[in-house]
């Protein structure tokens, strides 16, 4: 489809078609606009100050104890390919910490993995170049082994927006943030410990967020159009993206921006991923569109939380009654993006899990995924997988994710290879559930995919990713370089899994 007649499409979609489940209007709370988020501010000589700490916030009219960077929710770095960044982070927390810059190109010894905490009450820098070629939507978030799960719970998150030396979106060039994530709240309003379906299978909160808030509307002039980035920062949802009647364009993902405009009905948005959008509003003054995340199956076990099957509303787009404006031009090409040359080195990684003894736990025949029990409001105890666990305690019970058999451990280097080299990665899901993999210091192409049984598909372009999904049993093909020596971690980036072991360290001399 042409622009031309993606125009056209667009601006024939109508207002909101009423899709079952869809609605704001059970919980209570009033539509509001959506919040812009707060942007982090140099000191007198360049550089920046974050704090983790416990903070007192409302959300979703409740107020919670949250733990935040500068006690804001989603600050956000703004910088420019080539910048000097330092860094100085406090640990306010009873427990040890990190900041990992998820996305950019850091050396290893700044890159906050959790062979490098801080602990409660210490300081300590970071300070890197932002490299050429880094330009894109990126985050940070704690990464401390054994703590992270919790910490991202608590909301610890924030965005990095790396502008390019010179635009290659000009007429584009403003982007709102969405910060998505999800929380669970207590009957006293408190964040709620964590539970052994979440440990299982990635925690889900109820209350879904949009840069901290709910039922958040954008409001824009009739016909025009807005860029926006999404970063998924949830511990295990995924995000099944959907426009309420009409396409969008796909500018960018982790990487940056793409080769060239993607038009898309639909976008799987995994945690840890970011997306580059450009959403159409309404022509009609006073219309509505809806950004909204429709049902993903990714191979939950054990009885369902109540949201897992309804489509969930993200953000509304309102055309306001100013005058319609004309959508402005969108580049054919965006950027160029060679594959990566011939491999000179292979690997082969295989996830896995390994479930605790009893019936309730023997694989997908288990599930509450097709007509099982459901999790209820306030009633989470009737289920034993509902109740309060620690990681130590499902570890105990025998529960375990793993990347080639093993689970993570701190002292162990699984590979070894040469800064610069070309690699190529076989990556095999053998479980029944779905895994966003992700991988530390560079980022990669993914050459092929093969489904269960199937033959392999090769892809028809190169694209940046460091994040990916891979459904149960896929199989994909990765090529990547490192250019910096050190020790760099490779994980799912469903939290719960990578605390549980599905973790591994390759050292790059």
């Amino acid at each position: 489809m042409n622009r031309r007649d993606f125009i056209k499409l667009s601006l024939a979609g109508g207002a909101l078609a009423g899709l079952p489940g869809l609605s704001w209007a059970d919980d209570g709370i009033s539509p509001s606009t959506l919040a812009r988020l707060p942007r982090l501010e140099p000191d007198g000589e360049g550089r920046y100050h974050l704090t983790l700490a416990p903070a007192r916030v409302g959300v979703a009219g409740r107020e919670t104890e949250l733990w935040l960077y500068n006690g804001l929710l989603g600050p956000v770095l703004e910088l420019t390919e080539g910048d000097r960044l330092e860094v100085r982070v406090t640990n306010g927390l009873a427990q040890p910490t990190t900041v990992h810059w998820h996305g950019l190109k850091v050396p290893a010894g700044q890159d906050g993995g959790p062979h490098d905490t801080i602990a409660p009450g210490a300081s300590r820098w970071y300070r890197f170049t932002v490299p050429e070629g880094n330009a894109g939507l990126h985050w940070f978030h704690p990464h401390p082994h054994g703590h992270t799960a919790e910490q991202i719970a608590h909301g610890a998150a924030g965005l990095i927006l790396v502008k390019p030396r010179v635009s290659l979106l000009p007429d584009h060039d403003h982007q709102e943030l969405l910060l998505v994530t999800d929380l669970r709240l207590d009957a006293a309003g408190r964040v709620a410990p964590h539970t052994m379906a979440d440990w299982m299978n990635g925690r889900e909160g109820e209350l879904l967020l949009v840069n901290g808030g709910r039922h958040a509307s954008l409001v824009r002039p009739p016909a025009s159009e807005q860029r926006l980035g999404l970063v998924n920062a949830c511990a295990g949802r995924y995000l099944h993206l959907r426009l309420d009647g009409a396409p969008f364009w796909l500018l960018g993902t982790d990487g940056g921006l793409l080769a060239a405009p993607e038009l898309r009905e639909e976008l799987l948005l995994v945690p840890g991923q970011r997306a580059d959008v450009l959403l159409p509003w309404p022509a009609e003054n006073g219309a509505e569109r809806l950004l909204f995340s429709q049902p993903y199956d990714r191979g939950w076990m054990g009885p369902e939380p109540e949201h897992y099957r309804r489509p969930q509303p993200l953000l509304r787009l309102v055309a306001s009654g100013a005058a319609a404006v004309a959508a402005l031009p969108l580049p054919d090409r965006l950027a160029r993006i060679d594959w990566l040359p011939e491999a000179a080195v292979s690997r082969k990684l295989v996830l896995s899990e390994r479930m605790p003894a009893g019936p309730e736990h023997q694989g997908h025949a288990g599930h509450g995924a097709h007509g099982g029990a459901r999790h209820q409001q306030g009633g989470h105890a009737a289920h034993p997988e509902a109740m309060a666990a620690s990681a130590q305690g499902v570890l105990e019970a025998g529960l375990a994710f793993l990347v080639n058999d093993r689970a993570f451990d701190m002292e162990h280097i699984m590979f070894e290879g040469k800064a610069g080299q070309v690699e190529e990665w076989l990556v095999e899901n053998d479980s029944h559930m779905d895994h966003p993999f992700h991988v530390h210091g560079t980022h990669f192409q993914v050459l092929a995919v093969q489904a269960r049984g199937g033959d392999w598909q090769a892809l028809a372009g190169p694209r940046w990713l460091d994040t990916v999904n891979l459904a149960p049993y896929q199989k994909l093909r990765l090529r990547l370089r490192f250019e910096q020596p050190g020790d760099w971690l490779f994980h799912c980036h469903i939290i719960e899994h990578e605390e549980l072991g599905m973790m591994g360290t390759i050292r790059i001399g």
